[in-house]
């Protein structure tokens, strides 16, 4: 478990599978367009399979507020364990990002784990174009906007850009 002074980040267990399932579509989540690890997290065995793998692939963590309640996931996925780098995945209600600042303190956490535990070197992280909420969080977190994918997906009959942000181990500094 990693804490800051407002969330924390620990291992999702079987019972938080419950308030998972109740979240929507990302389209009322900060997301990083990677909807299928909610897909994943939804099967049964999930959460066994990913903490059997060894390296793993994925690591994946509730971000739970001071009251212990879950407010949203973070994971790293497409561990290259060779090459040491990670694509990030965040969801997170709107609510939680807007309220305070604990958006930002999850994502914080999630770079001091990284690269502090697990001295992996790059992590990126994708998301649609059109979530400037999530931009500027990024923005403000200093990351680096390495481009834009054009239409990459389908979203309500309409194609969407995605836009993708990354952080070196030597741009890292925990605040």
């Amino acid at each position: 478990m990693f804490e800051g002074k407002s969330v924390k980040l620990k291992a999702l267990e079987q019972n938080d599978l419950i308030f998972i399932r109740q979240w929507k579509r990302p389209v009322n989540l900060i997301s990083s367009i990677e909807y299928e690890i909610l897909e994943k997290i939804y099967q049964k065995n999930y959460l066994r399979t990913i903490s059997s793998a060894n390296p793993p692939k994925e690591i994946v963590f509730g971000i739970f507020n001071k009251k212990n309640i879950l407010i949203g996931i973070s994971a790293l996925t497409q561990i290259d364990w060779k090459n040491h780098n990670s694509k990030m995945i965040m969801y997170m209600p709107i609510k939680y990002t807007q309220k305070t600042n604990e958006a930002h303190e999850s994502v914080m956490l999630l770079l001091k784990y990284s690269f502090d535990e697990l001295n992996l070197h790059r992590l990126y992280i994708e998301f649609a174009s059109f979530t400037t909420t999530t931009i500027k969080l990024f923005q403000k977190l200093k990351f680096t906007c390495e481009g834009e994918f054009v239409e990459k997906y389908l979203e309500n009959g309409k194609w969407c850009n995605t836009i993708v942000f990354s952080k070196l181990h030597t741009e890292y500094v925990y605040d």
